[in-house]
């Protein structure tokens, strides 16, 4: 995944789960298709980050050339994100699935998709080393977001952060349906498991192509 960011003003660290039953279907994990929108609203607490509320909108507006799914990034402080603090573009690859959208990064990818998740497995990262995933239990689980009712898959990532003495732990709740998170708490913990921050997000509103 290549991935160009023009300003970014706060960290993402806080958890975020997904969670929906999968098949061994090759349907399982929906594909983001160009001109889906999605709007999430961004809790950010903790010591580092500017605290508040934000709404990330993000935009899949095209491919690039080896067919990768190109986003855009506003975040401002308001719904309409009319107010742009930060904008940022990436790509994900073009056999991405079970997706963190505002994070730019996808949990599986290639066979995988069309495929039940594993108990557990282990990805890079893009921004460095390597995350380690599971479905958490009860894995399947119907969640109340801004934008709705979800049937989701709930999943937790680890992996190293900022320091050797911290980690990050995510929580994922995935809906194939839109094949997308649509619930996540990013926590950044210390040695003792105390946590430093965390930002949760909720999707708000999601428009299809």
């Amino acid at each position: 995944m290549t991935r160009t960011t023009t300003a970014i003003q706060w960290v993402l660290a806080a958890g975020l789960s997904v969670q929906l039953a999968f098949s061994a279907e090759p349907s399982a994990h929906s594909r983001i298709d160009v001109g889906a929108s999605f709007l999430f609203s961004q809790a950010v607490q903790g010591g580092g980050m500017k605290k508040g509320t934000y709404f990330p909108r993000l935009d899949a507006f095209g491919r690039n050339s080896a067919g990768g799914l190109i986003f855009t990034i506003a975040s401002g402080p308001k719904k309409e994100t009319t107010a742009v603090v930060n904008q940022t573009i990436y790509a994900l690859a073009a056999d991405a699935c079970v997706v963190d959208v505002v994070n730019g990064t996808a949990l599986m990818s290639g066979t995988s998709c069309g495929q039940s998740l594993p108990e557990s497995w282990t990805i890079e990262n893009p921004r460095g080393g390597v995350r380690t995933c599971m479905l958490m239990q009860p894995a399947t689980e119907r969640v109340s977001v801004p934008s709705g009712e979800f049937n989701t898959t709930r999943i937790e990532c680890r992996e190293k952060a900022g320091t050797p003495e911290q980690h990050r732990v995510t929580v994922y709740w995935y809906a194939p349906t839109i094949g997308a998170m649509v619930k996540a708490v990013h926590r950044t913990l210390d040695s003792a498991g105390t946590e430093i921050s965390s930002i949760t997000e909720q999707l708000v509103n999601y428009q299809p192509k």
